[in-house]
């Protein structure tokens, strides 16, 4: 996880999202928007345009998961979560 910007790996400034390099020749990107998530216990959208909260392809146990989470100032891909209730966004990390 880093706060720095020459650390985020992405192409291009913030647009209520990030262009993320995809391959290792920084010649492909892939958009995630910065869509928020719901609340597991209200269902409603919280942080949208602001903060994004992408689960990965495994769950980091029977209870919590793991997923990409980050914002203008911000990029952590290796976070996790307690209740994989919450409803963060799911997609292909290349597209």
């Amino acid at each position: 996880n880093t706060s720095n910007p020459s650390q985020f790996n992405v192409q291009g400034p913030w647009n209520k999202g990030w262009n993320f390099y995809c391959n290792s020749n920084k010649t492909e990107t892939v958009f995630f928007l910065a869509s928020g998530y719901r609340d597991g216990s209200s269902a409603v959208p919280c942080n949208m345009g602001n903060r994004a909260y992408y689960w990965t392809a495994g769950p980091l146990d029977t209870h919590s998961g793991c997923y990409l989470y980050f914002h203008s100032g911000f990029v952590d891909p290796l976070n996790y979560y307690y209740f994989r209730g919450f409803g963060f966004e799911v997609r292909a990390s290349q597209e």
